[in-house]
C-alpha cells in the first residue's frame, strides 16, 4: 500500500476520504448481481453518488493547499526573471546592430 501510495503521490487523508465511495461503489456492485430487491438496488446507486459527490466537493476543498499557491509564486518569479533575460537580450541586440548601421 506504500508503494501505490508513494508512486501516485497520494496523501492518507485522500485514501481515508476515497474509502467511502469505494464502499459505496462496491455495495452497489454487490446488490445488482445478488438479487437484491429494486428499491435496495436504487437505495445503493443513490448512496454510491452521494459519496462521489462529497468526495468530488471535499476534492476540490482541498486540492493542493499551500502548496499550489507555492508553485504559483515560483511561475511568477520565474516568468519575471525570463521577461528580464528577454528584455536584456533585445537590447544587446539593438546597440548591436545600431553600432553596425553606424
Amino acid at each position: 500500500m506504500d508503494t501505490i501510495r508513494r508512486e501516485l503521490n497520494v496523501t492518507t487523508p485522500y485514501w481515508k476520504q476515497l474509502s467511502g465511495p469505494l464502499l459505496m461503489t462496491a455495495v452497489h456492485v454487490v446488490s445488482q448481481f445478488g438479487s437484491f430487491s429494486p428499491e435496495l438496488r436504487w437505495a445503493s446507486v443513490a448512496a454510491m453518488v452521494i459519496a462521489w459527490l462529497v468526495f468530488a466537493a471535499w476534492l476540490v476543498r482541498h486540492a493542493g493547499g499551500g502548496r499550489s499557491a507555492a508553485l504559483v509564486a515560483e511561475q511568477q518569479r520565474v516568468l519575471v526573471e525570463l521577461r528580464g533575460t528577454v528584455a536584456d537580450e533585445i537590447a544587446g541586440r539593438r546597440r548591436y546592430a545600431e553600432g553596425l548601421a553606424a
